[in-house]
């Protein structure tokens, strides 16, 4: 029954939450991990038959007992597993046996109209991977720890036939096309047997064994000296290639075989910073790290939240995104998970597009960022060719580069109509947009890779190398941009909203701005200010001086637009834009040179010395009277400013005096209110003195009382007087009673 939850449970959070089965049960409470991953992975693996089967015995409408996926659990564990393990008689065998005639009776039906005659031959006809066709194991060798050649003549002198070596394997590729060198490897490999092992044709550090080689007791395992990883997930890394020396970023880096990897790539120089999200993961990370002797910065962080303009960062040169996916490209859980039939999914598969897309160009925002290399274990185009089409859109100067040539499974990618409109701007919906839209299709297909278990004996998987120009112009989704001279100044994103600083130019100097729109900027035209003039200035522009900064503006505008659009296409718009800046300071120096010729033709055309001299006299002395009211001004302002400084100290020295005026009140208050305490702990206790003779008066009375009161019955009983203070114990009075009764009787006997 625990059992059964527990799978439930996972496969229900596989579906909505996007977490991956194996991360699900390993963080499960369920003690029975062999049992519980056996019956998660099959049930999951065997879905499509299932789906088929409750739908044609009406056991998914008729059964209400049980939650939608216990249900799809406990059908498989029915029909294809142990026979509902462990539950006896209780309440999933009564809430299934309604239905298990009729599932039965529908497996039978739906063998015989497939013309099938065993479980193999059935999941071959629904496309599922069956045991009798395993994926070959394969092993990456740890470069930290020994050469790929020791590893090599380990295994062969401890039984192991190598039936490919590394060097007869690079004889045998040598010259040869991507689609012939994938046929030879892929023949290899089918023809490989127990104890038999070949090196890989693509990755030099990889090696292939026969499938089911059982290497997790291998000690070369348990040292770390090989890393079991499919072949697909040691492709990131060595695409990216980092040199010697180099700083990267491993944005999503648990459980750290790809972040071991970098390290041996760069023969563990250089620095690794590795991000994971999760506690869990982070820790994996670290402890991997450790083991496989890596140089990495291990950060339990988002790498979202890092600051691509912090100075620590400033050298990252290459960054590798492998962002959490929804893992259907991975054989052992392969997902079918509805992918044509449920809009959860769809929904999910939306959710992780939004956050690959993010992390994609958060790396894009590091100042010295050259490569990018972004891959998937999924299948799905949503996933992969879609989130890199948009990032192309968004970067002119992001390009892809060529992954693995030797390597012949490429992309067929196309967007449909249907999903245009998610992928793009309407406006851009013309011609030239959609030419533009088909040749970045064709870059994808022709320079990304695909991998899979059909052509490739690995996991679905999916990888792009992305190259940044150094220095180039960073575009948000918001339609914000900065350039990457903002990130090292360290201007945060909200400061530098449509904003770009030019390089060291003689306009950036004098901290002239020029201003761009993220339209303008994808659409190849741009619009500058025709002047640079402060805000006090702008806001005093008006009228007719207005309008004539206006047409200047709109004149220049169109010259450059003319100038990107006509016959300069090969040509970077910041030089053109340069140019017109140029060209606006020759016309301001000759206007300025115009001016000045024609003041001085002026004054020679008057021939008047005098008035010439008249005119100097009356600048130099409206000179010097500017300057003694500056002096003026200034001796004033500090004639003021002593002043403040005298209020100042006078006031913090009244502050003072009356802060000890208060202390001696407070004090005083104090000793008055000690005092009164004092006082009215005295009369207190004075009044209580008061209550306890009180008391003791009281008390005297009641014993006086008591006194009187024997002593009346003492007279009552024939006693004689008794004196007042004459003490009377209760054994006197029962002597007094016997004596009395003594008597009595003998007067009766008389």
């Amino acid at each position: 029954m625990a059992l059964y939850l527990a799978a439930a449970k996972i496969l229900e959070a596989s579906e909505f939450h996007g977490s991956t089965l194996k991360t699900l049960i390993y963080e499960s409470d369920c003690q029975m991990k062999g049992a519980l991953n056996a019956v998660t992975l099959e049930t999951q693996r065997h879905l499509p038959i299932i789906e088929k089967l409750l739908d044609v015995s009406g056991a998914d409408k008729s059964n209400k007992e049980l939650s939608k996926w216990m249900l799809r659990v406990v059908t498989y564990d029915l029909l294809f597993g142990e026979g509902l393990r462990g539950v006896g008689k209780g309440s999933i065998r009564r809430a299934i046996r309604p239905q298990q005639r009729a599932l039965k009776d529908a497996l039978k039906k739906l063998k015989e109209e497939m013309g099938v005659r065993n479980h193999a031959e059935l999941l071959k006809k629904f496309g599922i991977m069956v045991k009798e066709d395993p994926m070959p194991r394969w092993a990456r060798v740890n470069l930290l720890k020994n050469t790929y050649k020791e590893v090599e003549e380990e295994l062969i002198n401890e039984g192991f036939t190598c039936i490919m070596r590394r060097q007869e394997v690079e004889k045998l590729v040598e010259d040869k096309d991507a689609e012939t060198i994938s046929t030879m490897m892929i023949d290899y490999i089918n023809s490989l047997k127990q104890g038999q092992f070949m090196a890989d044709f693509h990755l030099p550090d990889v090696l292939v064994f026969a499938p089911r080689t059982h290497l997790f007791e291998h000690y070369l395992y348990k040292e770390c000296r090989i890393i079991l990883m499919d072949k697909s997930s040691c492709i990131p890394a060595y695409v990216l290639a980092p040199p010697e020396g180099s700083e990267v970023i491993d944005s999503c880096a648990a459980p750290g075989n790809k972040t071991n990897h970098l390290g041996c790539m760069m023969n563990n120089t250089g620095k690794i910073y590795a991000f994971d999200l999760d506690k869990k993961r982070a820790e994996l990370l670290s402890r991997t790290v450790s083991r496989t002797e890596t140089n990495a910065e291990v950060a339990h962080s988002d790498f979202l939240e890092i600051d691509p303009s912090d100075p620590k960062y400033a050298r990252i040169s290459h960054v590798l995104v492998d962002p959490s996916c929804s893992g259907s490209g991975i054989i052992s859980r392969k997902d079918h998970l509805m992918s044509d039939r449920k809009d959860g999914y769809r929904s999910r598969l939306k959710y992780l597009r939004g956050i690959q897309l993010r992390i994609l160009n958060h790396a894009l925002k590091f100042p010295n960022v050259k490569k990018i290399v972004y891959s998937t274990c999924s299948v799905n185009t949503e996933e992969n060719e879609e989130v890199v089409l948009k990032i192309l859109e968004s970067h002119d100067d992001v390009k892809l580069k060529k992954v693995l040539p030797s390597w012949s499974h490429r992309p067929s990618f196309q967007l449909t109509e249907d999903r245009h409109d998610d992928y793009g701007d309407n406006r851009y919906k013309d011609l030239t947009f959609l030419e533009r839209r088909e040749t970045l299709e064709k870059s994808i297909n022709k320079n990304c890779i695909k991998a899979s278990f059909e052509k490739d004996k690995t996991n679905g998987f999916f990888v792009a190398l992305l190259s940044c120009k150094k220095g180039r112009m960073i575009m948000e989704e918001d339609g914000s941009s900065y350039s990457r001279e903002d990130i090292f100044s360290g201007m945060k994103d909200e400061d530098v909203t449509d904003k770009i600083d030019l390089e060291e130019t003689p306009n950036h100097a004098k901290g002239e701005d020029l201003k761009i729109s993220i339209d303008s900027v994808r659409s190849g035209r741009t619009e500058i200010p025709c002047s640079h003039t402060s805000e006090g200035e702008k806001s005093q522009v008006g009228g007719e001086d207005g309008r004539k900064v206006k047409k200047k503006k709109k004149k220049k505008t169109k010259e450059i637009d003319e100038k990107l659009e006509n016959g300069e296409k090969g040509r970077d718009w910041l030089d053109v834009i340069d140019e017109a800046e140029n060209e606006d300071r020759k016309r301001a120096k000759k206007k300025k040179k115009k001016d000045s010729d024609g003041y001085d033709e002026i004054t020679s055309s008057t021939g008047d010395e005098g008035d010439v001299n008249r005119r100097n006299k009356d600048r130099k002395s409206k000179r010097n009277a500017d300057l003694s009211i500056e002096s003026n001004v200034t001796n004033l302002e500090n004639d003021g400013q002593r002043e403040r400084i005298k209020e100042k100290k006078r006031k913090k020295a009244k502050d003072e005096s009356l802060e000890l005026k208060l202390e001696s009140v407070m004090e005083d208050d104090e000793e008055e209110i000690r005092r009164k305490k004092e006082k009215k702990k005295k009369k207190s206790d004075v009044t209580l003195c008061n209550d306890d003779e009180h008391g003791v008066e009281e008390e005297d009375d009641e014993r006086q009382k008591k006194k009187r009161n024997r002593k009346r019955k003492m007279e009552d009983n024939g006693l004689s007087s008794v004196d007042e203070n004459e003490t009377i114990d209760e054994g006197d009075v029962v002597k007094i009673k016997k004596k009395k009764k003594k008597d009595k009787e003998r007067h009766a006997a008389s």
